[in-house]
């Protein structure tokens, strides 16, 4: 194998017209990037779930802490879908205990390090430490990353173990180190979530590009041992591994939820879109630059899975990823244009375009798709929930698992994945439905999304056995607040 390394110089006869541009757009970012970033520290410490999933995580984290399994027979208690990997929740069990501070706390950190990449990547690329800070300023103001770059969810951290291993195979010096590193990190991205499939892509054309057997290696390297990985937990598991992480998960890709999230991703994500082709045509004119194209290419499978029932804004962070790549990088490269008075003053003005393009981004960050973060207020309210939950007792079917951990509570049920696999008839809800009749559940707590969640029959039993004993309004989640419908049982004859 070759020991080259890819080195990159950049061309600046106008390097102080560059640091403007770079200064320039910094400067019109900058705010909202403060002011998602304190949001992040508000996040951390908020004392209530602020994503459904955040519990979820949690629950598990606590089983594998207790040495069980996660994988299990969903027709017997507890009627849990795990649907990820293990890994982030193995990192959360230590300290599952103390609550959903600790799996923020894991994405903040992974949140660095992806920052740190950007960093690191755009300075080999352009020599210019500003077009970096540009880049995480375009992450971190992203509606798809501002409160998923510090909630605990898989997301975050799957991404960063993808850019580490974009970064190996970029920027280590000796040839076997790249390639190791890269499947190292690739392989241990889909042991935090199955479609953690970016990275690998990107890190599989640049080895390629050093040398044809370094990247044969890695392909049959990162497949073997993400499929070595999954047998062994296939077999430690039962044989239910597959069926929790793969079989229980697939749903078909509707054109309804399709347009819905990519006429989403257009709306918040317009000005990048506009701004990235810069970037997407210098990186064509040499071959060193080309992995930046494969980036963003990369990021379409998931975004197209967007189209999948229960699909959110993070699928598209692979396809954000390499938009904030390419943006900072076309913005250095066409304010360098020298060849010809009129061509400089042409790459001046596409320049000030690309700025105005990001700068109405920021804009519109504040303006039409701020993100809220919790106040004091929701603090207040998200312990009242939780002493609410306490006085009334368990057990507890909570359809927001974290508000009932952090009651002391562990629910015997995943709600968002159920109704789907009622529907598929992969799952019997009867059971759960004897516990409501007989009135096993001491508190019941269910939101305007329940509908969507429980299958019909198990709402049903809820409304004849148990009577809606409080209603704590607007309560903070990211993505709305949410009113929380606190249910007791019903008064019975004796």
């Amino acid at each position: 194998m070759s020991d080259a390394v890819y080195s990159w110089r950049s061309v600046r006869p106008e390097v102080s017209w560059r640091t403007v541009c770079l200064g320039l757009a910094l400067v019109v970012l900058a705010p909202l990037a403060i002011y998602n970033i304190q949001g992040w520290f508000r996040l951390l410490v908020f004392p209530g779930e602020a994503n459904f999933g955040e519990g979820v995580l949690v629950a598990e984290a606590l089983r594998l802490a207790r040495g069980e399994s996660i994988y299990t027979d969903i027709s017997k208690a507890p009627h849990w879908v795990a649907t990820y990997p293990p890994l982030f929740q193995a990192l959360i069990a230590p300290l599952a205990w103390t609550g959903l501070w600790w799996p923020r706390l894991l994405s903040l950190m992974a949140t660095g390090v992806q920052l740190t990449v950007f960093i690191i990547l755009l300075k080999r690329l352009t020599g210019s430490t500003l077009a970096g800070l540009v880049a995480c300023a375009l992450w971190i103001n992203s509606p798809c990353a501002n409160a998923w770059s510090a909630i605990g969810r898989t997301d975050t951290f799957g991404r960063m173990l993808m850019s580490v291993s974009v970064a190996y195979a970029l920027l280590a010096q000796r040839e076997q180190r790249a390639l190791w590193g890269a499947v190292l990190f690739s392989t241990l991205a889909m042991l935090v979530k199955q479609n953690m499939i970016a990275g690998g892509i990107v890190a599989c054309w640049v080895l390629f590009t050093r040398s044809r057997k370094a990247g044969m290696i890695f392909g049959v390297s990162w497949v073997g041992l993400t499929t070595l990985s999954y047998g062994l937990l296939e077999l430690a598991s039962g044989g239910r591994f597959s069926d929790h992480v793969f079989r229980y998960t697939s749903r078909e890709v509707l054109p309804d939820h399709l347009r819905y999230w990519l006429t989403f991703f257009w709306d918040t994500h317009w000005p990048y879109l506009l701004a990235a082709p810069v970037g997407i045509a210098v990186a064509t004119m040499r071959r060193e630059t080309w992995w930046l194209l494969v980036a963003v290419a990369a990021g379409l499978p998931n975004a197209i899975m967007a189209g999948n029932p229960g699909a959110d804004r993070n699928y598209f962070l692979d396809l954000l990823w390499g938009l904030c790549l390419v943006v900072p990088f076309g913005l250095t490269q066409i304010s360098t244009l020298q060849p010809a008075v009129s061509w400089r003053r042409l790459g001046q003005a596409a320049s000030l375009l690309i700025i105005l393009s990001i700068g109405y981004s920021a804009y519109l960050g504040f303006t039409r798709f701020k993100m809220p973060y919790p106040s004091g207020r929701d603090r207040s309210q998200a312990r009242q929930v939780t002493r609410n939950l306490e006085k009334m007792g368990g057990p507890v079917l909570s359809e927001n698992i974290g508000n009932a951990l952090l009651a002391g509570y562990e629910p015997d049920i995943t709600p968002y994945i159920m109704k789907p696999l009622t529907e598929q008839q992969l799952w019997d809800p009867q059971p759960i439905i004897e516990n409501i009749e007989a009135q096993e559940y001491k508190t019941i707590l269910l939101t305007k999304l329940a509908t969507h969640r429980y299958p019909e029959p198990v709402l049903q039993a809820v409304y004849e056995n148990y009577d809606l004993a409080k209603v704590i309004p607007h309560n903070y989640l990211i993505e709305e607040w949410m009113d929380y419908y606190i249910f007791r049982p019903k008064a019975r004859e004796r």
